[in-house]
């Protein structure tokens, strides 16, 4: 529908709004090989409401591994990225951060796959080995101390939700709002 609609439109992936078990990673891939402007609202609605903070999980890898690989997270085709979340149950602050925190992890996982060895493999017809190769970035390996390098690169805390909690910012605004 959006191609009908010119090149000026575009697709809005929310994540919270879709229904469960929708493979996102093929939407994803599709949009991409399409060349369709997109971008996404990123969010977790594992509790039945699309307003909580965004959490590092095997979907979220997968999903990145795709944006990763059709170049729309740095190249010039790039998509916009944005959280979409409010829940009243969550500290908004620790909530973004947190969700920020978590977005930097999966993306970080999608970036250590090697292409072209796992594209060897999917040539080959070794199912087994590459999707053992793929999980083994995708669902296995750590890479906070990656995120933690790139963060301090930056002069950025390593632990942007620890770093604020201690700040005592959040004691200091609600102080202020009480009077």
């Amino acid at each position: 529908m959006a191609k009908e609609y010119g090149p000026n439109a575009g697709v809005l992936i929310d994540m919270g709004h879709h229904h469960h078990s929708t493979n996102i990673e093929q939407i994803v891939a599709r949009l991409v090989v399409s060349g369709m402007p997109a971008g996404f609202h990123f969010n977790t609605r594992y509790a039945a409401d699309d307003d909580h903070s965004v959490e590092p999980n095997p979907e979220m890898s997968r999903i990145f591994y795709e944006l990763v690989k059709g170049d729309v997270v740095f190249g010039k085709n790039k998509w916009a990225f944005m959280i979409d979340q409010c829940s009243s149950r969550e500290n908004r602050i620790h909530a973004i951060l947190h969700s920020i925190d978590s977005l930097q992890i999966s993306l970080a996982k999608a970036m250590l796959v090697d292409q072209k060895k796992l594209i060897e493999y999917q040539k080959a017809d070794e199912i087994i080995l590459a999707n053992r190769f793929f999980n083994e970035a995708l669902l296995n390996a750590d890479v906070r101390p990656i995120v933690m390098a790139a963060r301090l690169n930056n002069n950025l805390p390593l632990d942007p939700v620890l770093a604020y909690h201690e700040s005592g910012y959040q004691q200091k605004i609600e102080k202020e709002r009480s009077k």
